[in-house]
């Protein structure tokens, strides 16, 4: 069984070979990762078992594999990268977009953070009713009781500022 002075002491012994063998193979920064992934795996692999008698073999295929799996988490990433810049997805606007210069966002501003955060919760991040109680970590009748009375101060916030907007209370951006 491998105690952690014998991992220590295959580290003091190997870990230069290991470091030398990953940085013939990539840059110095991805070498320093790379050499801990590959003691990690090592460790997890022989921690609880028998040292191999020689154990630079193991660490060396190891470290390939390790290796190869940075490289083609790198070739996904570039192929992705290049996939978007070619591909330019058109964003959707987000909600404040829309409403800037209505007096919406005023209004929110104006509310209370408990209020703001029930009202974006349906009208924003578009959650259903048990959803949007889970994040709030309430019931459910709770949370509608809270979005019911949400709206109702934010409409009489937009009525006061004077502003001809669409009535609050019977819109909900949320999935029911």
């Amino acid at each position: 069984m491998v105690t952690a002075k014998a991992f220590e002491d295959v580290f003091d012994e190997h870990g230069a070979a290991v470091f030398a063998y990953l940085l013939r193979r990539a840059s110095r920064e991805n070498a320093e990762d790379l050499l801990s992934e590959t003691f990690l795996t090592f460790w997890r692999k022989y921690g609880g078992r028998q040292m191999p008698d020689e154990p630079v073999p193991f660490l060396l295929a190891i470290a390939r594999r390790v290796l190869a799996n940075q490289r083609r988490s790198d070739d996904r990433r570039t192929a992705l990268q290049e996939r978007i810049a070619r591909e330019p997805a058109a964003m959707p606007s987000e909600p404040g977009d829309q409403l800037m210069g209505s007096g919406v966002l005023e209004a929110l501003a104006q509310l209370s953070e408990q209020d703001r955060e029930v009202l974006l919760l349906d009208a924003w991040e578009h959650l259903s009713g048990p959803e949007a109680a889970r994040v709030l970590g309430c019931r459910e009748g709770t949370y509608r009781q809270r979005l019911r009375r949400a709206r109702a101060r934010l409409e009489a916030l937009l009525e006061q500022a004077g502003g001809a907007e669409p009535r609050v209370s019977g819109a909900t951006g949320g999935r029911s």
